[in-house]
């Protein structure tokens, strides 16, 4: 009679003995608890059977129980402390013909630098926008009795050539940005590279001992992915004395986390306080932007934004300004259109802009925030880091409004709401203090409903409901009775 161990080897398609022991003892157990054995054997095929093989290039994030072949590239371990224990996470770099990704185990390895293995039953995760291969047991690894084949020669590139080649390469660029980031004991350092044809980000897995503003030689890099530079520690990264100048990037070419790139764009829909807030675009791609240091230019503008970060702000990329502004003559970005549709909200989608009548105060005053995250505090207590003895005071306007064909929430910052409301956060903290009623500033918020309004902003829906964060807000001549009587049309 054939061991039925054996027929789950098979059908696994493994010859690991360690593995073989481990099932054994499984099917044993399962067989104890009245598993019928059929069925013992069912759960275990399923359970260790390998996946589809695939190369790194066709790896995606969430990924389960993964087989592929490679090349182990480099190994390093370093000591972290997880959930309280001290423990040694073994990581490093795997290639194969399609290109390279991090790898991680939390056993130490049955393998060196140079074997070429074959992994089994691995998940996919993606840190930093970069493929990494999470190797759950040195069971799940043997010898591939198949060689990896690797292409080493580096191909020359400039930086735009990251939108559609893939492969190793060879670049001299600019570091626009770098910072250092931690997760499961590696540390990569991350950031933004430019030459004179464009911007990628860039992530470096070793310390070469490179800043920001240099310009570094790189012979090994890998591109796997567009607009994105993978540098291993195995590749030559050193400084060259030369300079490289980044040309301005059309709204159109940012991408989710640039930093420090400079950007060109027509500016319309402004409001300025501290801070100058409105709407950028180069005719193709429009995004909100914040400038934080420079008001010196007006709607209709053509401004070259120095020193530009672009993040996510809710559900939609925003542009923040950290440096100089420059207005600049462009006769191609002058000539774009900044005239904008009103839509009904029931059609908003993205960037909106939707005209209607305030009918209802969710929220409106003096809130208190965590000075750490600038979470609005509940019963002072954050989120994130506990109670909070000493908050920030801010001021928001959350109301809901509706344009007849449908109705969303609107959220006002704090400068909107003083423009709104014609007083500023200092005058109603002293005028809370004074009258030792908080309820002061709700009375002026209440003086906003029932008035039409034009809001433009950032649009989503989800399961809680439409919402527009608000970037711009002017009140709207309407013919109030005109409007009254076509609303109460509607309900007859």
């Amino acid at each position: 009679m054939p061991d039925p161990v054996d027929e789950i080897m098979e059908a696994v398609g493994s010859r690991d003995d360690r593995l073989k022991e481990k099932i054994r003892g499984e099917l044993d157990r399962l067989i104890e608890l009245g598993v019928p054995p059929e069925q013992a054997k069912d759960t275990l095929v399923n359970k260790y059977s390998r996946a589809v093989e695939k190369k790194i290039e066709e790896l995606s994030d969430g990924e389960r129980r993964v087989s592929l072949v490679a090349r182990v590239i480099s190994l390093n371990q370093r000591e972290v402390t997880a959930r309280g224990e001290k423990k040694t996470v073994y990581s490093g770099f795997l290639e194969d013909e399609t290109g390279q990704c991090s790898y991680s185990i939390w056993q130490e390895p049955n393998f060196k630098v140079g074997d070429a293995v074959r992994i089994n039953n691995a998940y996919i995760t993606m840190w930093n926008e970069t493929k990494r291969v999470n190797i759950r047991s040195t069971n799940d690894v043997s010898p591939s009795e198949k060689p990896v084949e690797i292409k080493r020669e580096a191909r020359e590139i400039k930086v735009k050539d990251t939108e559609s080649y893939r492969g190793r390469a060879k670049l001299t660029c600019v570091i626009l940005s770098l910072r250092s980031f931690e997760n499961s004991g590696i540390t990569v350092f991350r950031g933004t590279a430019g030459d004179e044809t464009g911007c990628a980000l860039i992530s470096l897995w070793k310390d070469f001992g490179i800043k920001e503003k240099d310009v570094v030689e790189i012979d090994g890099a890998t591109v796997s992915q567009q607009h994105s530079i993978s540098v291993s520690e195995n590749a030559e990264v050193k400084k060259v004395q030369s300079r490289i100048k980044v040309n301005p990037l059309k709204v159109s070419q940012v991408q989710l986390n640039f930093r420090n790139v400079p950007v060109v764009g027509k500016v319309y829909g402004m409001t300025k306080g501290k801070t100058a807030r409105g709407m950028i675009t180069d005719g193709k791609k429009t995004l909100p932007f914040v400038s934080w240091k420079s008001t010196a230019f007006d709607s209709g503008d053509v401004i070259l934004a120095k020193e530009c970060n672009a993040r996510r702000y809710m559900s939609t990329m925003q542009i923040d300004i950290n440096g100089e502004v420059e207005k600049i003559e462009d006769p191609e970005l002058e000539a774009v259109s900044v005239e904008e549709e009103v839509k009904r909200i029931s059609e908003a989608e993205g960037m909106a802009t939707v005209e209607g009548f305030m009918i209802d105060l969710k929220e409106g005053g003096l809130i208190r925030r965590c000075p750490q995250c600038n979470r609005v505090l509940t019963d002072m207590q954050c989120s994130l880091h506990g109670k909070i003895t000493e908050p920030k005071i801010d001021l928001r306007i959350k109301a809901v409004m509706d344009d007849g064909s449908d109705s969303a929430t609107v959220i006002l910052n704090r400068t909107l709401s003083e423009k709104l409301l014609g007083k500023t956060l200092e005058e109603y903290i002293e005028l809370v203090q004074k009258a030792l009623n908080p309820d002061v500033v709700l009375e002026d918020c209440e003086k906003i409903l029932f008035k039409p309004y034009r809001a433009r902003g950032i649009f989503r829906e989800d399961s809680v409901g439409k919402t527009i964060i608000v970037t711009a807000i002017e009140p709207v001549d309407r013919d109030i009775a005109a409007e009254a009587e076509r609303v109460l049309e509607g309900y007859q």
